[in-house]
C-alpha cells in the first residue's frame, strides 16, 4: 500500500467510522409530491446508529481516565458498547431489563460481555447503571452530558441537502435531539432553513426499543418540534406493518422502529423533499 496508512481497529475515530452513510432515494410506494430518502445508518460497526454515541462517549471516557464505561440498554447500545469495549480494550458494564429478549443478551454475549439484568424495565436499569457507574468510577454512558455530540455529526451531513422534513423514531430521544442540534449549527453556519422535524413512537406493546414510557431526552424533542414546527406522533401495529410492507418494497430492510419513519408520509404529511433516518437493520428485529 502506498499513499496512507489504513485505521486499524483501535484507532477508528468517530470521522471515520461514519462520515457520510448513504442515503437511497425511495421509489416505490410514496405518494405523488413527495421526495423521499433514507439515510443507512445501518452502514456501521454494529449496524445500528448507536455506534455513533458509543464511539463518542467511550473515546471520551478513556481520555478522561475512568476506569470502564457502564450503560442501560434495551439492546442496539449493549451490542455497539460490548464491541466497542473489544475495540479498545476498555472495561463494560451492561445492565439490561430482565424481561430482555434472548437473542439481544447472546448479541451482546458474543462479544464475551456478560450483561447484568435489572428487574423492571428501561428506567430500572438506568437507575442501576448509573449506581453502579458511581460506585466504581466508571463513565455512564448513554444519558451523559456527552450523548449528543455523536449524533449531531448526522446533522452536520444532512444540512446542506435542504430537506423539506426529517422523520426520526423517538425512544428515548437522544438521536432525534442530537440530530436537531447538529443540522441546527449547520444550517446557521450556512444560512440555511431548517427542516420540519418529526418523531415517531410506537405505542402498541411489541417493540421495546422504542417503547419507553418516558423518554428522557422528551422536553428537548418538544422544543425542536416546536422551533421546526414538526410533530411526534403515535403509531400502531397497523402503521407499523404498512411501514414495513412499504419499506421493505424499496430494498431496505430496516428494523421495525425505522419502517416507522414511513408513517407520516404515507399519511400524507410530509410533503416535499423528505428524509428518514434508518437507525438499524431488520436483523436486529428479533435480537
Amino acid at each position: 500500500m502506498s499513499g496512507h496508512a489504513l485505521d486499524t481497529l483501535s484507532n477508528l475515530t468517530l470521522e471515520s467510522m461514519h462520515a457520510g452513510t448513504p442515503i437511497l432515494a425511495l421509489r416505490h410506494g410514496i405518494p405523488s409530491g413527495s421526495d423521499v430518502f433514507a439515510k443507512l445508518e445501518f452502514f456501521s460497526l454494529t449496524g445500528s446508529v448507536k455506534d455513533r454515541i458509543v464511539s463518542c462517549e467511550m473515546s471520551k471516557a478513556i481520555s478522561l481516565g475512568y476506569r470502564g464505561m457502564a450503560i442501560a440498554s434495551t439492546g442496539n447500545m449493549a451490542t455497539s458498547t460490548a464491541a466497542f469495549s473489544n475495540i479498545w480494550g476498555f472495561p463494560c458494564q451492561i445492565f439490561m431489563p430482565a424481561g430482555t429478549a434472548t437473542e439481544k443478551l447472546r448479541m451482546v454475549q458474543s462479544f464475551g460481555v456478560t450483561a447484568t439484568l435489572v428487574d423492571g424495565d428501561y428506567e430500572a436499569a438506568v437507575v442501576v447503571a448509573r449506581q453502579y457507574a458511581k460506585r466504581y468510577n466508571y463513565f455512564f454512558g448513554g444519558l451523559s452530558k456527552y450523548r449528543f455530540e455523536g449524533f449531531k455529526a448526522i446533522g452536520h451531513e444532512i444540512a446542506a441537502l435542504e430537506f423539506d422534513n426529517v422523520v426520526i423514531p423517538i425512544g428515548d430521544g437522544t438521536t432525534f435531539v442530537g440530530t436537531w442540534m447538529g443540522a441546527k449549527e449547520r444550517c446557521g453556519e450556512l444560512g440555511l432553513p431548517m427542516p420540519r422535524f418529526i418523531g415517531v413512537r410506537y405505542g402498541d406493546e411489541g417493540v421495546q426499543a422504542i417503547a419507553i414510557d418516558h423518554p428522557y431526552d422528551i422536553n428537548q424533542c418538544n422544543i425542536a418540534v416546536e422551533e421546526t414546527g414538526g410533530a411526534i406522533l403515535t403509531s400502531t401495529q397497523t402503521d407499523l406493518e404498512r411501514a414495513r410492507k412499504t419499506m421493505y418494497s424499496n430494498g431496505i430492510y430496516a428494523e421495525d422502529v425505522a419502517c416507522l419513519t414511513l408513517g407520516p408520509i404515507l399519511d400524507g404529511m410530509c410533503r416535499g423533499k423528505t428524509l428518514c433516518l434508518i437507525t438499524g437493520t431488520a436483523l436486529k428485529n428479533n435480537a
